[in-house]
């Protein structure tokens, strides 16, 4: 059964009427006095306003409704780094039964709008989603290790609650999103999964959308995406093809090992939620059809060569003559880069690692680090499939960064793998 954290964590639902209460009430007023809703990002609202005003009294979606428990009947997938106002917008448009939140935006701009988005939203301001900003207790886990200054370049004070924290284990809320998406299928009538597509699609880059957006998938959880605008799709198509486990982010290194840990097979993990955004039948951007090339389905091998032009990993470069099929050296990338994030993570260090050689054991590669002082015990086997036709024996020019600020790991391979002889 779920754990009385994840049936606690289920029932936190906000309503539209307590959002609409945050806007008219509290932000930019009581809390966050410059909050700017044409600038102020969702990680700036959290740590300014969220955190604050439900200091010692838990997730601010408890303190909003008073401590009684909220059943939500959505959950809400969404970017942090994404305007606030864009994620309440998108909410009241779904709401209100529209596809896009262009036309919510200016309404928030000032309290005439807000007077005519009550009036819109009064005979559904009783409902509730779950938006994990709200719906966690922050004070469990970033309060007090917030950025230094926010996007308007303002200082963050940290929270001096003595809430303890727990980022990992039974008591930790952020990794039970996939039992609280379990719990509400079950309890919540006609439960459903809302996607936030920002303007830049990167929502389609983060860790934990892409996991959140596969696992509804899996539990047959109804998925509905809402966009700023129809014009949206004038961007280059391509970007929405950057759906790979590999490129995505997470903001804490934690995330990163917690959440490629339970994707045992990238490969698989990266055909299924491609398959949920771009199936052309019934994929989240099915009705938006201008995303499609003349040539058909976005390409599963078109993502890494895309990601690699934006510099998040470098994409492998044409083979020779000799090299292995393009599938199995996908195949082979792919689980490398896996364990090499994985790795990284779980170490929490940053090198350049100058050659990675395959050992006396042909199940494994031998990560060496160049600076032998600073990192003497550096070197692991990492198991791969071994391509039995070519039988590919090194990659050479392998640089690994971590963010040690918590933003996330950067990889790039300068060479491809290779065969013997080549």
């Amino acid at each position: 059964g779920f754990s009385p954290v994840a049936r606690d964590l289920a029932h936190r639902g906000i309503t539209v009427a307590n959002l609409l209460r945050l806007l008219d009430h509290k932000l930019g007023s009581e809390k966050m006095v410059h909050y700017d809703p044409a600038l102020s990002t969702t990680r700036d609202v959290v740590h300014q306003a969220l955190i604050p005003l439900s200091f010692s009294r838990g997730a601010y979606a408890r303190y909003a409704s008073e401590g009684s428990p909220v059943l939500p009947s959505k959950i809400v997938v969404h970017h942090w780094d994404n305007k606030f106002a864009d994620l309440i917008a998108a909410i009241f448009a779904d709401c209100l039964g529209y596809q896009t939140y262009e036309e919510i935006l200016p309404l928030l701009q000032d309290r005439d709008g807000l007077a005519l988005l009550k009036n819109a939203l009064a005979p559904v301001a009783h409902r509730a989603y779950w938006v994990c900003v709200f719906s966690v207790n922050q004070h469990t886990t970033i309060c007090a290790d917030p950025p230094e200054k926010d996007s308007h370049n303002h200082r963050i004070l940290k929270c001096t609650c003595r809430t303890l924290k727990h980022v990992a284990g039974d008591y930790n809320e952020t990794n039970k999103f996939d039992d609280v998406m379990g719990i509400l299928k079950v309890y919540a009538p006609g439960f459903a999964q809302v996607v936030v597509l920002d303007s830049g699609l990167h929502v389609f880059r983060r860790l934990w959308c892409l996991f959140e957006l596969v696992e509804a998938h899996r539990m047959h959880i109804p998925q509905t995406l809402v966009v700023h605008s129809a014009t949206w799709a004038e961007l280059p198509p391509q970007r929405a093809k950057l759906l790979d486990v590999h490129a995505a982010q997470a903001s804490f290194l934690h995330d990163t090992w917690f959440l490629l840990d339970k994707v045992k097979d990238p490969l698989a993990f990266n055909a299924e939620v491609r398959d949920v955004v771009l199936n052309r039948q019934n994929g989240l951007l099915s009705r938006w059809a201008d995303v499609w090339s003349s040539e058909g389905p976005m390409s599963m091998k078109e993502g890494p060569a895309q990601a690699a032009e934006e510099g998040t990993v470098a994409a492998p470069r044409a083979a020779s003559a000799r090299a292995m099929s393009a599938d199995s050296k996908e195949a082979r990338t792919a689980e490398l880069m896996r364990d090499i994030y994985a790795m990284v993570a779980r170490h929490a260090i940053t090198t350049t690692l100058a050659e990675a050689d395959i050992g006396d054991a042909a199940d494994g590669i031998i990560l060496g680090a160049t600076d032998q002082d600073a990192f003497e015990d550096w070197a692991e086997v990492i198991p791969v499939a071994e391509d039995e036709d070519t039988g590919a024996r090194r990659l050479v020019g392998l640089t690994i960064e971590v963010d040690d600020t918590g933003g996330g790991m950067y990889v790039e391979m300068d060479s491809d793998v290779v065969a013997p002889g080549t």
